[in-house]
C-alpha cells in the first residue's frame, strides 16, 4: 500500500491561494492540499477543523485501482455532503494509475537511499539515486497539479469542472466568498495575518496604550510615523473606527458613508447582539471566535485592536471585568491583559429601567462630589466613578474595621463590584439599609464621605495627640522646628535623632505626620491596619518624653536651652499626667532666685518630714504653678504639708 502522507511530502504538495479574494479585502486566504484514499474520504471530510488560518481543504482521492469509476465519482460527491462550516472539495485525479506508479518508484528510491549501507562507498551511485528522486518527484508533483488544475471537484454535493485554465481560480473565489461573505477590508500587512511577527505585536501593544491613554486625541496622541501610526491608519481610521465625533475626538462605531467601513457593520452588529443578548459575562475570547469564524474570517493579529476599538467605543454601556472583577478603568494594564489572554477579559452590556432613571440623575449628582469630575447620569458612568473613588482610598481605609457599619458594607460593595447595574440599584441601597432607592441617597453620601474623610480624621487625631505630648500649644509649627533644632544631634540616640530630624521638617501637613508615623513604627502608611495607628500614638508619645527630657538637658552640649523645663509624669501614654512650662530668667533676678531656694530648704530642714514627702509636694505646687488640670495622683499629701 502506498503511504499518502509521505508521499504528499515527497511531492511537496503546495496551499491553493484565493489571490482575487487578497486583492479585494487584503486577507490572504488558502485552502490546504492533501491526498487521501478513496475508502478514507468522508471522515476526512468530516473530521476537517482548519489549521494555522487555512480556510478550506482540496482531497485528492486515490482509489485503490481497478475500480468502477462512476462509483468512485459518487463517493467523492457524498463524502463532499459532510463538510461543516469550512469548505472540503473532494476530486479524483485523471492519471490515477501513473501517479500510483510514480508514488511506488518514488517511495522505493527513498528506500534504496536511506537502506542500503553499498551506497556509503559509492558517491556515483548516491548521485544517480538522488537524480532519480528528483526526477520523480517533479514528474509527480506536475501529475499532481495537473490533477488538481483538471479534476472535477466536489463541493457540498455539488460538481465543479475544471474545464479551463481560470476554472480552479474562480472556484477558489467562489468558496472564499460563500465562506467569508461579511469579512472586513483591512489592508494591513503588519497585523492582517494568524500569527504577527514579534516586530509587529511591539506595534499593537503600543497602539492598544495610545487607544487608552489617548483616546480624545487627533491620532491618539502618536508623534511621527511609527509602525502603530500605520496601524491606525490602515485599521481605524480607514474603518471610521476614531475619529472627530461633533468636534471631539472619540471612538465609534463604523462609518457606514465610508466604503471600507461598511465592510465592518456585519462584525459590529453582530457583537452589539452577542453581548446585548448574554445573561452573563461575555469572554473576550468568545468574541474573538466569533469574529474568525465564517462569514468574517478576521485574522488573529489584528482582533485585539478591534476587541479594544469596541469596548470604547461602547465605553458607557458595556462593563468590562478582567478575570470576573469589574475594572472602572480602561487603562493600560487592561491592553495588556487582552493582548495576552483574552479570556481574562470580559464583556456585559447594562441597561437601564425607566423607573430608575431619577435615582440614578442623583446619584450620579452625589458621586459627582467625590469624583474629579460629576459622571454622566448612566448605570456604567457612574459605577465606574463610585468604584474609581472606592480604590483611590488610602490602603488603611480599604482594610479598617473601625468605620461605621453602614460605611464598612458601601466599601465591601464597591471594592467587589462585578455587576454595575447590581452594585447602584441593590447592593448599595441595601448596604445603608435597604429603604427605597431615593431615600437612601442621604445615608449613601453620609457613608462616602466618612470613607473620604476616615484616614485623614485619623491622621488628624494622631497629630494631635503628638503635639499634646510635646507640649506644643499653638497653631505655628515654627516653634516646634526651632525646639527640634535646638536638640538635634545630643542624645546619641539614632531613633531619637530620626525623629527630630522628621520634627525639623514638620510643617503641620497630613504628608508629614504620615511620615512621622511611619518612621517610629518602622512600616509604610500603605500596609498599615487598625494596629498601626494606636501602635504610632504610643511610640509617639514615647519619643515625646525623651524629646523633653533631652530638650531639658540641653546644657550638657554647651547648648543654650530654648526653655527650662520640669517633666512631671504619672500614669502611662498619653493618660500620663505631665506639665512643662518655658520661662526666662534675667541675670538681676538670680540674686531673688538664690534667696528663695535658701528659705525653701530652711522650710524642707524644719518640717521634718522625709525627702520624698518633700519633693512631691514641690512637683505638686509645681504643677499647680503651671496651670495642671486636675487633681493629682498627690493630692492626698496636702493635709500633711504645713
Amino acid at each position: 500500500g502506498l503511504d499518502l502522507r509521505r508521499l504528499a511530502r515527497l511531492a511537496d504538495l503546495q496551499p491553493l491561494l484565493a489571490k482575487e479574494h487578497y486583492h479585494r479585502t487584503g486577507t490572504l486566504r488558502w485552502f490546504e492540499t492533501d491526498l487521501v484514499k478513496l475508502k478514507d474520504v468522508a471522515e476526512k471530510v468530516a473530521s476537517f477543523r482548519p489549521s494555522d488560518g487555512a480556510s478550506g481543504r482540496f482531497l485528492l482521492a486515490m482509489p485503490d485501482g481497478g475500480g468502477d469509476a462512476q462509483k468512485a465519482q459518487e463517493i467523492c460527491r457524498r463524502a463532499s455532503e459532510c463538510a461543516a462550516d469550512y469548505p472540503v472539495a473532494v476530486g479524483l485525479p485523471r492519471k490515477s494509475e501513473a501517479m500510483r506508479v510514480l508514488a511506488r518508484e518514488l517511495i522505493a528510491l527513498e528506500a534504496v537511499r536511506a537502506g542500503r549501507p553499498e551506497l556509503e562507498g559509492d558517491q556515483v551511485a548516491r548521485r544517480e539515486i538522488s537524480a532519480r528522486i528528483a526526477a520523480a518527484s517533479a514528474e509527480l508533483e506536475e501529475l499532481l497539479r495537473a490533477s488538481v488544475s483538471a479534476a472535477t471537484w466536489y463541493v457540498r454535493g455539488k460538481a465543479h469542472k475544471g474545464r479551463h485554465a481560470r476554472a480552479l481560480p474562480k472556484l477558489l473565489a467562489k468558496l472564499i466568498d460563500d465562506t467569508f461573505p461579511d469579512a472586513p477590508v483591512i489592508h494591513s500587512e503588519l497585523v492582517n495575518r494568524e500569527k504577527p511577527s514579534s516586530n509587529s505585536q511591539g506595534a499593537v501593544r503600543a497602539l492598544l496604550h495610545a487607544m487608552v491613554s489617548a483616546p480624545h486625541e487627533a491620532y491618539l496622541g502618536i508623534e511621527g510615523y511609527p509602525a502603530e501610526r500605520g496601524l491606525y491608519s490602515t485599521v481605524l481610521e480607514a474603518a471610521g473606527l476614531h475619529g472627530c465625533v461633533r468636534g471631539a475626538f472619540a471612538f465609534r462605531k463604523p462609518r457606514a458613508q465610508a466604503r471600507i467601513g461598511r465592510t465592518f457593520l456585519p462584525m459590529w452588529k453582530k457583537a452589539e447582539t452577542l453581548v446585548k443578548a448574554a445573561e452573563e459575562p461575555v469572554s473576550l475570547a468568545s468574541l474573538h471566535d466569533l469574529w474568525a469564524a465564517p462569514p468574517f474570517g478576521i485574522r488573529r493579529g489584528v482582533l485585539p485592536v478591534l476587541a479594544m476599538a469596541f469596548i470604547l467605543a461602547h465605553e458607557r454601556s458595556v462593563a468590562v471585568y478582567l478575570d470576573g472583577i469589574f475594572q472602572p478603568d480602561l487603562n493600560e494594564f487592561l491592553a495588556d491583559c487582552l493582548l495576552q489572554d483574552a479570556g481574562q477579559v470580559s464583556l456585559r452590556f447594562v441597561s437601564l429601567q425607566g423607573e430608575d432613571r431619577d435615582f440614578l440623575k442623583a446619584l450620579a449628582v452625589t458621586a459627582g462630589e467625590f469624583a474629579d469630575t460629576a459622571p454622566m447620569p448612566e448605570p456604567l458612568a457612574v459605577a465606574r466613578s463610585l468604584v474609581e473613588f472606592a480604590f483611590r482610598l488610602p490602603g488603611w481605609t480599604r482594610r479598617t474595621l473601625s468605620l461605621s457599619p453602614a460605611a464598612l458594607n458601601v466599601r465591601r460593595v464597591l471594592l467587589n463590584a462585578s455587576d454595575p447595574y447590581s452594585a447602584l440599584f441593590m447592593d448599595l441601597p441595601r448596604a445603608v439599609g435597604g429603604m427605597s432607592l431615593m431615600k437612601t441617597l442621604p445615608q449613601l453620601a453620609v457613608a462616602l464621605r466618612e470613607l473620604q474623610d476616615a484616614y485623614p480624621t485619623m491622621l488628624d487625631d494622631l497629630c494631635q495627640n503628638m503635639l499634646r505630648s510635646l507640649g506644643h500649644k499653638g497653631d505655628d509649627p515654627e516653634r516646634l522646628r526651632e525646639r527640634a533644632r535646638a536638640v538635634t544631634g545630643i542624645s546619641g540616640d539614632l531613633r531619637l535623632e530620626a525623629f527630630v530630624t522628621r520634627l525639623m521638617e514638620f510643617s503641620g501637613r497630613r504628608e508629614d505626620m504620615e511620615a512621622i508615623a511611619s518612621l517610629v513604627i518602622h512600616k509604610p502608611a500603605r500596609d498599615w491596619s487598625d494596629m498601626e495607628p494606636r501602635q504610632a500614638a504610643f511610640e509617639m508619645a514615647e519619643h515625646a518624653l525623651r524629646f523633653r527630657q533631652t530638650e531639658a538637658l540641653a546644657r550638657v552640649q554647651n547648648r543654650t536651652p530654648t526653655q527650662h523645663a520640669l517633666a512631671v509624669v504619672f500614669g502611662t501614654g498619653d493618660e500620663g499626667r505631665e506639665v512643662m512650662t518655658s520661662f526666662d530668667v534675667a541675670s538681676s533676678d538670680l540674686d531673688d532666685v538664690n534667696a528663695l531656694a535658701d528659705r525653701i530648704m530652711e522650710m524642707a530642714q524644719t518640717t521634718g518630714h522625709d525627702r520624698e514627702v518633700f519633693l512631691a509636694a514641690l512637683a505638686e505646687a509645681g504643677l499647680r504653678m503651671a496651670g495642671g488640670e486636675a487633681k493629682d495622683a498627690l493630692s492626698e499629701l496636702e493635709g500633711s504639708i504645713p
